[in-house]
């Protein structure tokens, strides 16, 4: 096959840019190694406006796939590309089939192969039951497959609130998000930053008491306050406690999880009093994400 342009990854980034070079005429292939072409979209789920209105994910991405193959786009699933070589020539195999790998000859390729999460070690992150809020995201949204009964979410931000969610709607106990543990690899995450962090996004949040809460956090000193006289047990969001005030220490199991031993932790993030053990047969982290651009 001999084709203008090679774009590696068919979620709405190379979709996108897949359509505008077919719809000028160009000779465009989209490779993806999933099934449907989408990418992340296939996985999100969330309400607009006033909550009467769903935004599906899925659905968007089906429109994408359409006003592709209508601007003369070609779409590659289940194929993987393992090798480049300047000229250019993209080699693929099929993750399905067991079909001899193909070559595709291109004047440029384009890279769209979005994000990925940054992973947070933590004593007892490599049981099994523990994955990452995008690995959650998947099984749930794109293959039906609920993680586990009784999940807890470790890292404080807008994909690890809107997945709880998720899991919550699919019959999850989500017993509760937490804060990252304050280390290098979370860049030593805290209460304060995390405000910080957070402060933009309360003006959306569904629960009144946060939006007003929000109100806070738009100074240096209101955070400060907000962060100290943050409730013991968390604040509810979707029915889910948020624990700005809490971190996980270690996750606990043998053969894989079975609970988490949690601390409070000053606003700073440094642990303080005594430890507690929680239940639990699934956590999900939330590092969140490393972006490359090509």
């Amino acid at each position: 096959m001999k084709v203008d342009v090679v774009v590696v990854g068919g979620g709405p980034a190379g979709l996108s840019a897949a359509i505008e070079i077919g719809s000028r005429g160009g000779n465009v292939v989209v490779i993806d190694d999933h099934p449907t072409p989408g990418g992340k979209l296939l996985g999100q789920l969330h309400q607009e406006g006033n909550h009467s209105k769903w935004w599906k994910g899925f659905e968007n991405a089906q429109k994408l796939r359409q006003t592709a193959l209508a601007a003369n786009v070609t779409i590659l699933s289940n194929k993987q590309v393992w090798g480049l070589e300047l000229g250019w020539k993209v080699h693929i195999s099929d993750l399905v089939q067991n079909e001899p790998g193909m070559e595709i000859q291109a004047d440029c390729v384009l890279l769209a192969t979005g994000a990925v999460e940054k992973p947070i070690p933590i004593p007892g992150w490599t049981l099994p039951g523990v994955l990452s809020i995008g690995a959650a995201q998947v099984m749930t949204n794109v293959y039906q497959v609920l993680p586990g009964k009784k999940v807890i979410v470790i890292g404080i931000d807008i994909l690890s609130l809107s997945i709880a969610r998720s899991l919550k709607l699919a019959g999850a106990d989500v017993i509760g998000i937490y804060m990252l543990p304050h280390s290098p690899f979370s860049n030593y995450a805290s209460p304060l930053l995390q405000l910080e962090t957070l402060n933009k996004m309360t003006d959306f949040a569904p629960s009144k008491m946060i939006r007003f809460a929000g109100k806070l956090l738009k100074t240096k000193t209101g955070r400060k306050i907000a962060a100290k006289y943050y409730p013991p047990k968390g604040m509810k969001m979707w029915g889910i406690p948020i624990h700005l005030r809490h971190t996980i220490l270690k996750i606990n199991g043998t053969q894989e999880v079975d609970s988490v031993t949690i601390s409070k932790i000053d606003v700073d993030g440094n642990p303080i009093g005594e430890q507690k053990v929680i239940q639990a047969d699934t956590v999900c982290v939330s590092g969140t994400l490393a972006h490359y651009t090509n």
